[in-house]
This record gives structure tokens, C-alpha cells and sequence, in this order.
């Protein structure tokens, strides 16, 4: 009787490891992951260009400001779903150019200031834009300090990200990310 228990609980065992290992879910119908299948549906903010540093715009190499918290795949993206390169204007510190890729129909942007330490706070008022398929171009006159990063929302939940930055509340799914 013991050799069946522990017999039992070997079986009982390797189905619970090849779960782990291999997942339960069935795939999806046409054998492409959600998320995948997501950022291929996706509208792009730049028409298809990359974003490039030239006479008007410093831009980084790649993203920046990068997907933080994405629900439905439980915090990994692999896709670049939501991931932007924010560039920032060489004559005004105050104008940005926004490219990446999003399902978003409108994106709102929360200019942030991270001192050296503490924490980040609101350096000005959020904007939100609808996204049309061209780069977005924020500017935020009435910032209070220097704008060096960047939340990033969709329009749905900026109640949420409101709270989310005024206390304690758990945050939406979000882009975040230090920019030049």
C-alpha cells in the first residue's frame, strides 16, 4: 500500500510539473500567441519611420520609455507592444516627439521630474492625444520643473493613473521611462 501512495503521488506530481512546464491553456485558433497577435493588429505613431535624432529632435537608440505593467500578459510583454522612444526637441526642453506602437485609440502623457533622490512627481499638467498613426507631439508650457521622465496611459485610465499617483491606489497598465 505504500509503494501505490508514493507510485500516486510521482503521477500526481509529474502532471502538476508538465502543467508548469508546458502550460494548460489551449492555443490560440490560429496558433499565434495573444499578445503577438495584438501588436500586429497595432497602430504605429510614426507611419512605419524609426525615430532619429537629427537638427530638431535628440532621440535615443532605442525605447525608452517601456511597457511597466501589462495585465493581460501578467507583467511580460515581448512584443514591444506600448514601448516608445520619446524623443525631446533641441530648441525647447519643453516639446517631445512620441513614436512606438500602441492598440490604444488615445494616449495620455504625464511629464514627470525625478530628482536625484526620492520620488518622481508631476513636473507638469497630462496631455492626452489621440493616436492618429503619426508621431504625437506633446508640450507642456506650465512644467514647474525639469521634465526627464515619462508616464505613459491609455486615455481609458487615466482616472486610475490619477489616483495611482496620488496615493497609495495600484497603478493601470502603463509605460514608464527616463528620457534625455
Amino acid at each position: 500500500m505504500k509503494q501505490e501512495s508514493r507510485f500516486l503521488i510521482a503521477k500526481l506530481f509529474a502532471i502538476v510539473a508538465a502543467a508548469l512546464v508546458f502550460g494548460c491553456a489551449p492555443p490560440s485558433p490560429n496558433g499565434m500567441a495573444p499578445d503577438r497577435m495584438a501588436a500586429l493588429k497595432a497602430a504605429s505613431l510614426t507611419g512605419g519611420a524609426a525615430a532619429v535624432s537629427d537638427g530638431n529632435w535628440s532621440c535615443p537608440s532605442s525605447a525608452n520609455v517601456l511597457l511597466k505593467d501589462n495585465i493581460i500578459t501578467t507583467g511580460w510583454d515581448f512584443t514591444g507592444l506600448d514601448d516608445f522612444t520619446i524623443c525631446k526637441s533641441t530648441s525647447n526642453n519643453l516639446s517631445f516627439k512620441v513614436n512606438g506602437t500602441t492598440e490604444s485609440g488615445a494616449l495620455c502623457f504625464y511629464p514627470m521630474n525625478q530628482p536625484a533622490t526620492g520620488a518622481p512627481h508631476l513636473a507638469a499638467n497630462p496631455q492626452c492625444y489621440s493616436v492618429t498613426g503619426s508621431a504625437i507631439l506633446p508640450v507642456f508650457t506650465n512644467a514647474t520643473a525639469t521634465i526627464n521622465y515619462m508616464v505613459v496611459v491609455d486615455a481609458n485610465y487615466t482616472e486610475a493613473m490619477n489616483k495611482c499617483l496620488g496615493s497609495s491606489s495600484p497603478c493601470p497598465a502603463h509605460s514608464e521611462g527616463f528620457i534625455q
